[in-house]
């Protein structure tokens, strides 16, 4: 495609994300989720505490007070005009966390061919659809946090400490999860990159003090550390509505009747294959998730003392981690599953050995059912069957095994037709 041709399709496509986001935006009502982050920017901007209950809004307020003056941008126009503007850069951003997947995969992967790549890159684009569909349905932020991740990856490759930390940094502060890439740059990156996160952390705690005042500001940190130390999930309550793929819900599901104040309850089905006590569930689920986050903190160490390449399965498994021990995985949260996807399906299975082989099947059947099965083609029954018992946490963390297997030890790649060897300069540190 030439350079004119380029130009009209991406004016083509900024102008249909337009005229559908001002459409959707016609639909925002109270209650929804933009709605909520409209009202906490506006009292951020008023002076108002933040962290009082919003009519209509499921859940508490749980973003931090940077976050929340970020928010401020939303409150700048009336509810659907700023919903519009916001879901255009929502459309917008969807190419753009594509190629920067794509990036970021060529860079990582330098002897895998353009071919393999591109088909990779499009399968983990269609298996990923879904939940990136959800969070734009949902005028959610989560597609702003990965594009902030992928920005400090590819960032980090390109040798820009600060880059590196302000992506990792932005994206935690929207959200706590993307906290795992933060660790990963402290054990994996440059010391320049580690010593970044410093400044760049301090400057997300002491902006709001600054805007709204040292009394406001410092009630605000203290309300916040209130809202997250009586939020039911902090507190060992386990959401075990089908929706919420998370570890503990998935061991919740199987083992415990459904709770009587789960949203939907009564009508929340009963998955259990087996009968624990509650206090047995929670240890397991604990003790599980506990299990998942020393794996990925210990392999990392590895690599650091083994002075191993990065590759893209090491990033992968830090989106997982986030999911898998996140208090509240819904589907609109899994647009990473678009790079964890697209790494996976850039593995050639010429050079897997046999375990690998059985292994590269299993996850490509489960990345099939998850990223394919939906309620509008298959019915309401199997939508609820692959929630309920949970095939999108199984599959997470099958990847994320495997993954972190890979990580550790990196299938041969193949050389290329007119290499004489693997292109060490190429290779990021």
């Amino acid at each position: 495609m030439n350079a004119t041709r380029r130009r009209v399709a991406i004016a083509a496509f900024l102008a249909l994300c337009a005229v559908l986001a001002v459409i959707d935006a016609q639909a925002q009502r109270e209650g929804t989720d933009f709605q909520a982050r409209w009202i906490f920017g506006r009292w951020f901007w008023a002076g108002a505490p933040l962290y009082e209950p919003v009519a209509g809004v499921r859940g508490p307020n749980l973003y931090p007070p940077i976050a929340i003056m970020l928010f401020q941008l939303h409150a700048l126009l009336p509810l659907k005009p700023a919903a519009a503007i916001f879901q255009f850069f929502n459309l917008a951003l969807i190419p753009v966390a594509i190629w920067l997947t794509r990036e970021i995969l060529l860079v990582l992967s330098p002897n895998l061919s353009r071919r393999h790549a591109r088909w990779a890159l499009i399968l983990g684009v269609v298996l990923s659809a879904q939940f990136i569909l959800n969070n734009v349905n949902l005028t959610q932020i989560n597609l702003v946090v990965f594009v902030l991740g992928l920005v400090g990856i590819r960032a980090y490759l390109k040798g820009s400490a600060w880059g590196a930390a302000a992506g990792f940094v932005g994206a935690t502060a929207i959200k706590l999860v993307p906290v795992f890439l933060v660790l990963w740059l402290i054990i994996r990156g440059r010391r320049r990159a580690a010593l970044a996160v410093i400044p760049l952390a301090l400057a997300c705690f002491v902006l709001p003090i600054l805007q709204r005042g040292p009394a406001r500001g410092w009630q605000d940190v203290r309300d916040y550390v209130r809202q997250i130390q009586t939020y039911g999930p902090m507190r060992g309550r386990v959401l075990q509505i089908y929706t919420n793929q998370n570890l503990a819900a998935a061991i919740f599901r199987l083992s415990r009747p459904p709770a009587a104040d789960t949203p939907g309850a009564p009508g929340e089905r009963d998955y259990r294959v087996t009968t624990l006590s509650e206090e047995t569930a929670r240890t397991i689920s604990r003790i599980s998730a506990l299990l998942v986050v020393l794996a990925f903190l210990g392999v990392l160490a590895r690599l650091r003392l083994t002075e191993a390449p990065i590759t893209a399965f090491e990033l992968s498994a830090a989106f997982l981690v986030g999911h898998l021990v996140s208090s509240v995985t819904e589907k609109a949260h899994l647009v990473t599953l678009l790079f964890v996807f697209a790494t996976w399906l850039s593995l050639e299975r010429g050079v897997l050995r046999n375990g690998e082989r059985a292994l590269d099947v299993v996850a490509l059947a489960l990345m099939a059912a998850t990223g394919l099965i939906g309620r509008d083609v298959f019915g309401d029954q199997i939508h609820h069957l692959v929630g309920g018992y949970s095939v999108i946490v199984w599959t997470m963390l099958l990847l994320f095994g495997g993954c972190l297997w890979l990580s550790l030890r990196p299938p041969r790649q193949r050389l290329r037709a007119n290499s004489a060897g693997p292109d060490r300069s190429s290779t990021p540190p």
